[in-house]
């Protein structure tokens, strides 16, 4: 469905952020030889997206 709505016209779409998380975790693990290290993921959370007064999607963009 979603790729019949793109075929027909252009989608122009506004991303609008509503949270951001950013987390960071601090891992070792001796036994394997891996050294301490920081590992991070970011979470950014968008406002629904809607079309033609459908329901909206809740996107949202993710980073780790």
């Amino acid at each position: 469905m979603l790729q019949k709505l793109l075929r027909r016209r252009p989608l122009h779409v506004k991303l609008t952020p509503t949270v951001g998380k950013i987390y960071a975790h601090l891992f070792q693990n001796r036994l394997t030889g891996l050294d301490r290290n920081l590992f991070w993921n970011l979470r950014i959370e968008l406002e629904p997206l809607g079309w033609d007064g459908g329901n909206g999607i809740a996107p949202s963009r993710s980073s780790g």
